[in-house]
């Protein structure tokens, strides 16, 4: 396991380009390229002004990735290749802009991983849950417009609010939502879409389940509790 730390402002973040990583903070790029198992921090010494990531063709992967901003400015995050995080995600809450269109995939084996995106809507960026094994737990309230899709792990709200695009399950995977006393607002025309649940296990607690959208509202034999049926399509 490595540690890597981005410089340079602007740059190609993929699975071969090498030139903004370095093994310290502010140091010397061309040191390599992160791997699944290899911890990654943007910080106040990545630039010192405004400076774009763009994540690009190729495998890019790391474990644990950790955000921080330039001196002044935003660092922004772009691209729409597919990405995958092995550990846990943790955004800052200010100095950066989430322009990134792709599919962020958790795939980590083990639990104990978290999720914080201290309040920065992450837009489109669509995420799937994979890890057999896996364990993630939000860290702050989770928004974006896309899809979260659970395929394999236990997903833990943390009590905190979600507001998302739809929810759904895929595949036949061993996969476990906790929502406790979280409120979950789904906003697309796809609605909570559970219909075939192989292997899933949800936890619904005291969860609020909002559906603002108009979509539907499978269940697939699941039980929910506080379920607000704002929707003029939805069925169960």
């Amino acid at each position: 396991m490595a540690t890597y730390y981005w410089v340079g402002g602007t740059g190609t973040w993929d699975n071969v380009t090498n030139t903004n990583w370095a093994s310290s903070s502010g140091g010397t790029g061309g040191v390599g390229v992160p791997t699944s198992v290899d911890d990654v921090f943007f910080d106040s010494n990545s630039n010192a002004t405004a400076y774009t990531v763009t994540i690009s063709s190729g495998a890019t992967v790391c474990r644990s990735i950790t955000v921080a901003g330039p001196a002044s400015g935003n660092v922004t995050f772009t691209g729409s290749t597919a990405w995958s995080v092995y550990g846990n995600f943790t955004l800052p809450s200010s100095g950066i802009t989430w322009s990134y269109s792709g599919t962020i995939t958790f795939s980590a084996t083990t639990t104990g991983w978290t999720i914080t995106t201290n309040g920065i809507a992450i837009g489109s960026t669509a995420l799937v849950f994979n890890g057999v094994g896996g364990g993630w737990t939000l860290g702050s309230a989770l928004t974006s417009t896309s899809t979260v899709t659970f395929t394999n792990g236990t997903f833990n709200t943390g009590n905190y609010s979600c507001i998302n695009g739809y929810w759904t399950n895929s595949g036949t995977g061993t996969n476990s939502i906790v929502l406790g006393s979280s409120t979950i607002t789904i906003t697309s025309t796809s609605g909570w879409n559970f219909s075939a649940p192989t292997g899933l296990t949800l936890n619904s607690g005291t969860s609020q389940i909002n559906i603002t959208g108009t979509g539907n509202f499978p269940g697939g034999g699941l039980t929910y509790y506080n379920v607000d049926r704002k929707s003029t399509r939805l069925n169960s």
